[in-house]
């Protein structure tokens, strides 16, 4: 049987435990933290969220892991808790490129920017992402980037990413924060980049 992966980041305001087939896979799973990857089993599974302190059932969810992939499985708040099992992958390598993959989980806002430090006014990628909405993976040349966020009062907020690597996947989840930065980012650079290099394009 091949097996696959899932990371778990949670996005909810309360510590949580992730159950798999009636398994503790995940235990104490604090706010806004990312745990790494851990193996699956392909096939269907029946995945439960409980909130650490009460122990209430918060989302339940039959889920089907194909062979041979990673995922990162994301738990959040609106309104009611949900979640999402996100696959990682799926577009062939190009030579010397990195793929970005842009996630809303803070509140809404007006635009967001991904531009290249050394060109900011040629964005690589210019949308109104929604909240919950995860772009589809961004090509790029290695470079150092930023996100320019511009919020509902059309402020600007900048963020400094760290510099890509060529034959790298990145996630980039962005959550609200409760200091004067107001939006930060959560980063991953997902399992399906250290997968070996056989077909590039």
């Amino acid at each position: 049987m091949s097996m696959s992966y899932i990371a778990y980041l949670n996005l909810y305001s309360k510590p949580v435990s992730v159950i798999i087939d009636e398994k503790i896979i995940v235990h104490k799973l604090l706010p806004n933290e990312f745990l790494s990857y851990k193996k699956i089993d392909e096939g269907y599974h029946f995945i439960n969220v409980h909130q650490e302190d009460t122990s209430d059932l918060l989302y339940t969810k039959k889920v089907n892991i194909k062979p041979n992939s990673s995922f990162t499985f994301i738990i959040y708040d609106n309104q009611d808790v949900k979640c999402r099992l996100i696959a990682e992958g799926g577009l062939p390598l190009e030579r010397e490129k990195c793929f970005i993959k842009i996630g809303n989980f803070a509140t809404n806002f007006n635009n967001i920017s991904l531009v290249c430090k050394d060109n900011v006014d040629e964005p690589i990628y210019s949308h109104k992402l929604e909240y919950e909405t995860m772009s589809s993976y961004i090509t790029s040349s290695p470079d150092k980037f930023q996100l320019i966020i511009q919020d509902e009062a059309n402020q600007e907020h900048i963020i400094n990413l760290p510099k890509f690597k060529p034959y790298r996947y990145y996630s980039f989840y962005i959550i609200n924060t409760n200091n004067s930065k107001k939006y930060d980012i959560i980063k991953n650079i997902d399992m399906v980049s250290y997968k070996k290099l056989d077909h590039i394009n």
